[in-house]
């Protein structure tokens, strides 16, 4: 008798802790309306990351504009300074020259010599050079044309005007390649020289290349292109 007592009160406190559990699962069951707030709260979650998300890819394109515009005024600045040195050189060589009482070699706006022509047409024998262009000839504008510019050291440096309509490069000889090219030892406030192309020289390149639909809005490079003959360190740099 005891042990069936036992075994029915064993039941019974096992009926008593089933019903209570299944009634707290039942009280502690989340709703329906829970779910859906829980989803709510995240999709919430995910909108605000995602706009986070946005505003940091838009604040990196705007500082990467600012850069470009920095850059860009930097090489304004640049470009700015060095015309003014060249500008200074020039005056200063003028007066050089007045003072000690002799005439520059070639002074601004000079024609090229007929040495140097004859040793042009000697030395540059390329065949576009002796092509009859005839009315696709084409001449610089230097309202419409941007001015040539050079490679040689893997960087685009605008050239410097040379003689009549010609153009000498900023930072390249036939043996050097280096900007800004070096001063000249002994001889106060010159640099050497960089590798020239005569005005004639160089409008005869532009019809060539307005031939071969060559965009001329662009700057040309004329690193392929200077004559291979040396350079006269003395020049003046306009």
């Amino acid at each position: 008798m005891d042990d069936a007592g036992h075994r029915e009160n064993g039941r019974h406190k096992a009926d008593q802790y089933k019903s209570a559990q299944g009634q707290w699962l039942m009280q502690h069951q989340p709703s329906m309306k829970q779910i859906m707030a829980i989803m709510a709260e995240r999709d919430a979650a995910i909108q605000e990351r995602n706009l986070a998300i946005s505003e940091k890819k838009a604040a990196y394109a705007e500082r990467d504009v600012a850069l470009l515009q920095r850059d860009a005024a930097i090489a304004e600045r640049n470009n700015a300074i060095l015309e003014r040195d060249n500008a200074i050189a020039t005056l200063q060589y003028r007066e050089t020259s007045l003072s000690s009482g002799s005439m520059p070699s070639c002074p601004p706006g000079c024609q090229i010599s007929r040495d140097d022509l004859n040793k042009q047409l000697a030395v540059s024998k390329a065949d576009w050079k002796g092509q009859d262009l005839g009315l696709n000839q084409v001449s610089y504008d230097e309202s419409t044309m941007p001015a040539p510019v050079c490679s040689c050291t893997s960087v685009l440096r605008q050239c410097y005007k040379w003689g009549n309509g010609g153009w000498q490069s900023a930072c390249c000889t036939t043996t050097l390649s280096m900007y800004p090219l070096p001063a000249v030892p002994n001889k106060r406030h010159a640099r050497v020289g960089g590798r020239k192309m005569s005005g004639s020289a160089f409008n005869k390149l532009l019809s060539r290349l307005a031939a071969e639909g060559h965009d001329l809005s662009n700057p040309v490079d004329l690193k392929d292109h200077w004559a291979k003959h040396g350079t006269n360190r003395y020049i003046t740099i306009k």
